[in-house]
């Protein structure tokens, strides 16, 4: 039962729809980057070079990415 002419999330008792936080497709692609750096360095013991050549980078850029995303070796 509902005193006013339309139902509301309150009559429902349902809890307060909240807009989630959408994250910035650059924090996405970060994230994604340092997961698949992170599975790639430790599939193959932390071996740089390596992991470089299997992602296709040289290891010069793949040191810069390591850096830019603050990952401990």
């Amino acid at each position: 039962m509902s005193e006013n002419r339309l139902l509301s999330v309150a009559d429902l008792g349902l809890p307060p729809v909240v807009d989630p936080v959408t994250p910035t497709l650059e924090e996405i692609r970060t994230s994604v980057e340092r997961e698949v750096i992170e599975t790639s360095l430790k599939k193959h013991g932390n071996n740089v070079s390596e992991t470089a050549r299997r992602l296709g980078v040289s290891r010069v850029t793949l040191y810069r990415m390591i850096d830019r995303l603050k990952i401990v070796l």
